[in-house]
């Protein structure tokens, strides 16, 4: 349903819905201000690892075949994919 087709309820609705959403993030910004940068170290370690399990998982399903060194290898191989590709763009980037 578009917006120009909401009953007035429904606009209301929705008008609730995003302040809420509006206050939520301006909550979680003040916590995150407020945290020590210890804790933010900490947590940006954590989140690596989190991602890291994740990135592994997908390639272990693409893979199913793949013991826990080749997921390894995979992992390097996209990663130096990854680095290729962001040294191109910088030189497009530089030759502009």
């Amino acid at each position: 349903m578009s917006v120009a087709h909401l009953t007035p309820a429904e606009s209301s609705d929705r008008d609730e819905i995003t302040a809420l959403g509006r206050e939520i993030e301006r909550d979680r910004l003040r916590r995150a201000k407020e945290e020590p940068l210890a804790s933010k170290f900490l947590a940006g370690e954590e989140l690596f690892y989190y991602a890291a399990s994740i990135t592994m998982a997908g390639f272990r399903m693409q893979h199913p075949e793949a013991d826990e060194r080749r997921v390894l290898e995979i992992w390097e191989q996209r990663l130096e994919l990854v680095d290729r590709m962001d040294r191109k763009r910088a030189e497009r980037q530089r030759a502009q």
